[in-house]
């Protein structure tokens, strides 16, 4: 790295230093939300580093970035109106489309696929993190023949799913 190269990362650095709590309690109070907050600061500081050049040679780097962080802001709020016209409450959700996933019928989303015993086997394996040893002994099977068996739901699922 160039000295020049150096002093412009020193320089980044410690603008970002100094101006990070203000970034954050900035966007926080524009987004109502921490972990928003902290994703639009730092998506700020990538856009700063990405145009460098731009931003050590902006008469004011500190208005740059907050320029940037109300840009990102303005995109975030826009994405989450977006998906939020689409989520509907609890009170307007009718109470038999509230399903656990054990109660979904298996054979109606993936009975085309697998048998609802292969789809147990594979909700024992990845969603209870049964081994293939405790599988095989549950089933009467052999570690090995346990695998066989994932891999070819597996190779069912890729079939399918790859088209």
């Amino acid at each position: 790295m160039s000295t020049e190269n150096k002093c412009h990362r020193e320089f980044q650095e410690e603008i970002f230093d100094a101006h990070y709590d203000d970034l954050l309690l900035y966007a926080n109070y524009h987004l109502r939300d921490t972990f928003l907050a902290k994703d639009a600061v730092q998506d700020t500081m990538v856009v700063a580093l990405r145009r460098a050049d731009e931003f050590i040679g902006h008469p004011n780097p500190v208005g740059f970035l907050y320029g940037v962080l109300r840009r990102i802001i303005k995109h975030m709020k826009s994405d989450l109106f977006r998906m939020r016209q689409h989520v509907i409450s609890l009170e307007e959700c009718p109470p038999d489309a509230l399903q656990t996933s054990d109660e979904i019928n298996v054979d109606l989303m993936y009975g085309d696929i697998v048998s609802t015993d292969e789809f147990e086997m594979l909700r024992k394996l990845y969603v209870h993190g049964y081994t293939y040893a405790q599988l095989g002994e549950e089933m009467g099977l052999t570690p090995d023949a346990i695998g066989m068996r994932v891999m070819r739901i597996r190779r069912k699922f890729k079939d399918k799913y790859r088209r």
